[in-house]
């Protein structure tokens, strides 16, 4: 589209420039005052066309982003997610400001957040011992299953400020700081646990299995959920 234009620009102006070179010669014995009107019209149409034509080539943008990374620390983990759960969350969020003794101002806004919470084991805190002889592996402290990672989808609907009170960036992160916290407790308190204690059991025996071990303290991985 762009090259379509600029290819009508540049055909009016040769023609608006063939038209005044035809009245230039047509006036050029008569009156010298319109001759010179006409020579700076034909050199005008001329510039504007040739910096229509040119325009793309020499208007450019330069954007430069300098990017440092920096490590601030490298280590070896063992956690392993054994159970993912989905979860959804619908907040009705209110939040009023007295500004004055018979003045209020209230914003408010219907929160809705998804999120996928992955649960496991991290197998460092697992406390274990091994028997080279009779190939006995004894689990002797099993942690509890834990919140790994959270990741949440958070929308807003109908969101409305109020006359002295509106919603700021930090608006925004408290509500998805607290999000998050609530994500969470619904996840312990759901059978998420229970069924990565399931999962982590199933994993041990299959472990066992595989290389003819013998795994003591079994018990102890199944009721790792367990409160108390």
């Amino acid at each position: 589209m762009k090259k379509i234009k600029r290819g009508l620009y540049i055909t009016a102006g040769v023609l608006a420039v063939i038209l005044c070179i035809f009245l230039y010669s047509s006036l050029s014995s008569n009156n010298a005052f319109l001759v010179a009107i006409f020579l700076f019209l034909a050199m005008a149409i001329v510039g504007l066309s040739l910096a229509i034509l040119f325009k793309g080539k020499f208007n450019k943008n330069r954007n430069v982003m300098n990017s440092h990374t920096m490590v601030d620390s490298i280590q070896r983990v063992f956690k392993v997610v054994t159970a993912e759960g989905h979860y959804t969350d619908i907040i009705d969020f209110k939040d009023t400001k007295v500004s004055l003794p018979l003045f209020s101002s209230t914003k408010k806004a219907l929160i809705i957040v998804k999120a996928k919470v992955q649960m496991g084991y991290d197998f460092s805190k697992l406390q274990w011992e091994w028997d080279e002889e009779a190939k006995t592996l004894k689990l002797k402290k099993v942690p509890k299953p834990e919140i790994l990672s959270v990741h949440p989808e958070i929308t807003y609907y109908n969101m409305e400020n109020g006359l002295f009170n509106k919603f700021g960036n930090e608006d925004l992160n408290k509500i998805q700081t607290q999000c998050i916290r609530h994500i969470r407790e619904s996840a312990l308190k759901s059978d998420l646990p229970t069924l990565a204690a399931q999962q982590a059991t199933l994993l041990i025996k299959e472990l066992g299995y595989t290389n003819q071990w013998q795994i003591e303290g079994m018990k102890k991985l199944e009721h790792s959920a367990d409160v108390g």
